[in-house]
């Protein structure tokens, strides 16, 4: 049995042989290259709609944990969708975005359907039940799979900001349930549907450069959704308060204080703190030294800064504490770190 009928990139199994010559071939990226070749039925998806293949012969636990499912060293994929395809409500460990690229679709959230017109892209935390229908000829969506673990090392910078978007990722990176969702109607939006195609043809290209490409092209997709469609997105799920905490946190963690959130957001110190660890399991005071930790394990692998400049930068004030806390999250001293981690350097996971 196949992994994923879906051409996980970790089974190495393209959905579509033809799609992928005919990208590979091609002297570059163009909008109707990319919509003729996903318009087009893959075998599978054949199969499927003369119910040859039912859903019950593929493996979808393929997509339950990130290792099972993301070539190594890559933190984006994007792929497409089977139209026709009955599989069963799942959950996993990573984001998902559903993008429906042409026609209409279904996306049915811990049992309740939603329908997806053109245009409609569906953020979902890890964690969220799901299932995505198509049974139309004409439907074309695109999945964008994006690796938790990496997501805060390479988007944080982009996300200082205390928008919905922003809370979203940061109240789901630090949830332990997730479940939360993130609706955008975008339709006609030229820039995002390029953006959506491109981002599948480096997918399917897999060149030395594609996957700093989907990178670039993702950190695009989330700028349009911020610049034009943020003020009609839709929240379900989660806290947006909560997510604005967490973004507040996340750019002050060297100095921040309770007292400081208190007259940010105008709740007593007592709230915040009850909010954080009912969406989180962590009070304030553990996400402070876990993102002090963070930082100081991400300048130990990046900068030639001596351990006292590291401890100094990540906000700790004594070097007791600090080494403490640095050796409760990573079982080692930042020494130690250092070198373990020296030559994977500007790759640092989350904690």
């Amino acid at each position: 049995m196949n992994k994923c009928i879906y051409g996980a990139p970790a089974s190495r199994m393209q959905v579509s042989e033809y799609e992928t010559r005919a990208v590979q071939n091609s002297q570059r990226y163009t909008r109707e290259l990319m919509l003729d070749l996903l318009g087009q039925f893959c075998d599978c998806e054949r199969r499927l709609k003369q119910n040859i293949s039912p859903a019950a012969e593929y493996d979808y636990t393929a997509f339950k944990n990130e290792d099972d499912i993301f070539i190594k060293g890559s933190s984006i994929h994007i792929l497409r969708h089977l139209r026709y395809d009955l599989h069963e409500p799942h959950s996993h460990d990573f984001f998902e975005i559903v993008c429906q690229v042409r026609g209409e679709g279904i996306l049915e959230l811990s049992g309740q359907p939603m329908r997806l017109a053109t245009g409609t892209i569906c953020l979902l935390a890890p964690g969220t039940t799901h299932r995505i229908e198509a049974f139309a000829d004409d439907s074309i969506i695109l999945k964008i799979i994006l690796r938790q673990s990496d997501f805060d090392e390479i988007y944080r910078r982009i996300f200082k900001s205390n928008t919905l978007l922003s809370g979203f990722f940061m109240s789901s990176l630090y949830s332990p349930t997730g479940s939360g969702r993130l609706i955008f109607e975008t339709g006609g939006d030229d820039d995002i549907l390029d953006t959506l195609l491109r981002m599948r043809y480096h997918e399917v290209r897999a060149s030395s450069v594609d996957g700093l490409m989907k990178e670039a092209l993702l950190c695009e997709l989330f700028c349009y959704l911020t610049d034009r469609h943020i003020g009609k997105a839709s929240s379900v799920g989660g806290s947006d308060t909560v997510g604005r905490l967490i973004v507040y946190i996340n750019e002050y963690f060297r100095t921040v204080t309770l007292d400081d959130l208190s007259r940010e957001f105008h709740f007593t110190g007592n709230y915040i703190s009850r909010i954080l660890r009912r969406a989180t399991g962590s009070s304030f005071g553990e996400l402070i030294s876990r993102l002090r930790v963070e930082n100081a394990c991400r300048l130990l692998c990046e900068t030639p800064l001596s351990i006292g400049e590291v401890m100094n930068d990540s906000g700790f004030g004594c070097r007791e504490f600090f080494y403490k806390k640095f050796r409760e999250y990573t079982g080692m001293t930042p020494r130690e770190w250092r070198l373990k981690h020296k030559e994977n350097a500007g790759h640092t996971s989350r904690l």
